[in-house]
């Protein structure tokens, strides 16, 4: 009798300290959230990776284009993007966060832009959290607010208002479902999906893009996935886009 109150205190014990170790892993707010998901796979996430893709355009709903493009990434923030072929020169590059849009590698502008999805897909667990959270201040993502709620079937969390700038964060894996933007000049909402596993990381291969209207504009599918692509960081300078390749 004695040993049996023994394993019960003991069995309680347990499963008090289980729970007060779930309660404190709940995120009190956004940027409690961003460190959670920056401690989960900083030691591991990879710092570049490679893939092309298949870029689909609608239009009412009906696919009007598809072509391949190339892209690269390097932490923190450099992406390049390669359209029409290697060779064709014309694409786009993220880097200290803006974008240069380049025809025949020839710069055509040059835009002040954070790359949001960017930021919260890779950028976040390999810069420090402090970096994450002051860029989403200037993105306009009210970190203060945050909400557990079903999202398709899964336990998510949302930071930001829901009628404003927000996001949806998986919480198992702690990866982005989807974002929103109601910005004035670029209102949208970006959908995460197809998530496979590479060197223990889940990674959304389909990436579907909305308009304010929930039309869809744009898919882009994801292949040839290489994490720790072996990377040259002179590639993500304007002045090598026409020959970088990788």
């Amino acid at each position: 009798m004695i040993k049996c109150k023994f394993f019960k205190i003991i069995l309680m014990m347990i499963l008090l300290a289980t729970g007060n170790n779930m309660i404190a892993k709940r995120p009190t707010d956004g940027r409690d959230l961003i460190k959670m998901m920056h401690d989960k796979y900083n030691n591991n996430f990879f710092k570049t990776l490679s893939f092309s893709q298949y870029l689909i355009r609608f239009e009412n709903n009906k696919e009007i284009s598809r072509e391949v493009m190339h892209e690269a990434y390097l932490a923190p923030g450099k992406l390049i993007l390669k359209f029409n072929g290697w060779e064709s020169g014309d694409g786009l590059l993220f880097r200290s966060d803006s974008i240069y849009t380049l025809d025949e590698g020839v710069v055509r502008s040059k835009e002040r832009r954070i790359h949001d999805v960017l930021l919260l897909c890779f950028d976040i667990y390999n810069t420090s959290p402090e970096v994450t959270i002051s860029k989403l201040i200037k993105l306009n993502y009210n970190l203060d607010k945050i909400q557990k709620i079903k999202y398709s079937d899964k336990d998510v969390f949302v930071v930001g208002d829901t009628d404003e700038n927000c996001f949806w964060i998986d919480c198992e894996s702690l990866m982005l479902l989807e974002l929103q933007v109601r910005n004035i000049n670029r209102a949208r909402n970006v959908k995460l999906s197809n998530f496979q596993i590479f060197n223990s990381i889940p990674i959304a291969t389909e990436i579907e893009f909305f308009d304010n209207n929930k039309n869809l504009e744009m898919v882009e599918k994801y292949f040839n996935v290489v994490p720790f692509a072996k990377l040259d960081a002179s590639m993500f300078s304007p002045g090598n886009f026409i020959k970088s390749k990788w």
